[in-house]
């Protein structure tokens, strides 16, 4: 064999294995792509805002969650000797898992309540001037957010504003706010609050622009530390009230 020939088988040679290389390469890369598993679209948008986002989607529920006093006291991190720790995030958290857009702040020390009802009734306004439907709009407030969710109630005089009032309600709250709830009111509290939270029967009676109410005596037991955990039993049907669905 002369040395032309050999170089030519060499090349050959070569060639077919940089073929039969660069083949197999792209049918494991092709076997690997169809195994992998696709990723799953994940919306990164944050869903609890301490006030109205300037992109509020018009199509969302919103929740306006007031906490209770404690929190004022002491911060989000608040503790009661009596009834524990006050799970504020997770209380935002479990809201926020149920599809709504959630907005909350830790009010300052001693806050108005007037004052503070006015702050969040000028944020619901402005939900609703960007088109937001008002039963798409929750306000839920637990033992003093209960009580400023009252006055926004009584200041906004909306018959289709969803309100959820936790351990708000007393016949001390009754003579000092008498209140002129209008929407729709869920009131939800423990039959062993020491507190001073009862039933909003007489709230309910007071009022004559309740569009619907419906009222719920939790028999827990744990009196007013209802409001200090994302518990089932005021979550799930504050969550019922705000969809407006019904079982």
């Amino acid at each position: 064999m002369n040395t032309k020939k050999l170089l030519f088988i060499i090349a050959l040679s070569f060639l077919s294995l940089t073929s039969c290389t660069k083949s197999g390469q792209n049918s494991v890369e092709n076997v690997s792509n169809i195994n992998k598993p696709m990723p799953t679209p994940q919306s990164s948008a944050p869903k609890i805002f301490a006030e109205v986002p300037e992109n509020a989607d018009v199509n969302a529920k919103y929740i306006f969650y007031l906490h209770g006093k404690i929190v004022e006291e002491e911060g989000e991190k608040a503790v009661s000797p009596e009834f524990g720790a006050y799970e504020y995030r997770k209380i935002l958290d479990a809201l926020a898992a149920r599809g709504f857009v959630v907005i909350s702040e830790v009010r300052p020390k001693d806050t108005d309540a007037v004052e503070y009802a006015a702050k969040i009734g000028k944020q619901i306004n402005t939900l609703l001037e960007r088109g937001v439907k008002p039963a798409n709009i929750t306000v839920v407030g637990g033992s003093k957010g209960g009580v400023i969710a009252h006055r926004i109630s009584s200041d906004l005089k909306d018959k289709n504003l969803n309100f959820v009032l936790l351990a708000a309600c007393g016949k001390g709250y009754l003579a000092q706010e008498k209140p002129d709830l209008y929407g729709r009111v869920l009131s939800v509290y423990d039959y062993k609050d020491n507190k001073g939270a009862q039933s909003c029967a007489e709230f309910f009676k007071a009022s004559k622009n309740i569009t619907e109410s419906k009222e719920i005596e939790l028999k827990l037991g744990t009196g007013h530390g209802i409001i200090f955990h994302p518990l089932s039993e005021w979550l799930d049907p504050t969550i019922e009230w705000a969809n407006q669905t019904k079982k």
